[in-house]
């Protein structure tokens, strides 16, 4: 694959154009990933999008989870063992599932309901045990955070 030093159209910088990578265009897009529009998506085709996840600088830990409209608020669960982090949440199948399963001998025995599950490693320097969740409604977010593990109880373990 050659490459050359072009303009770039994405970001509009000199670089090497012969490959996918364009590292201005990334910097910028991690830098905004932060920002989630109050706007509604017109692709509905996910059920929980991860919009950030990382230490911030002041060292607490936080995965910010966008939730699909579908999604029943009431039936998300979240489940810490060790450093394993388990949200669990469910949505209705929507109206194309819904017509295949009324066809089905057993649709009476049926749940017309999607279970997901997201599994996110918590870093070793995080403090598991202390875990919190805040559930932004308004824009159907979900924000996990938990502090770094003080030096005192790291020496204990």
């Amino acid at each position: 694959m050659s490459t050359t030093n072009e303009r770039c159209t994405k970001c509009h910088g000199d670089h090497e154009t012969g490959s996918i990578y364009c590292p201005k265009f990334n910097e910028k897009r991690i830098a905004d990933s932060t920002k989630v529009s109050s706007a509604k998506s017109s692709d509905n085709s996910y059920t929980v999008q991860i919009v950030s996840i990382g230490i911030r600088p002041d060292n607490f830990y936080e995965a910010k989870m966008l939730l699909a409209p579908e999604i029943d608020m009431s039936s998300t669960k979240i489940t810490v063992k060790g450093n394993n982090l388990r949200v669990s949440v469910q949505r209705h199948l929507s109206k194309e599932f819904s017509d295949m399963i009324q066809k089905l001998p057993c649709n009476d025995l049926t749940k017309q309901i999607l279970k997901h599950r997201e599994n996110l490693l918590i870093p070793e320097s995080i403090d598991s045990d202390e875990v919190r969740a805040v559930v932004d409604n308004k824009h159907r977010m979900l924000i996990l955070t938990a502090p770094t593990i003080k030096p005192s109880k790291r020496l204990k373990m």
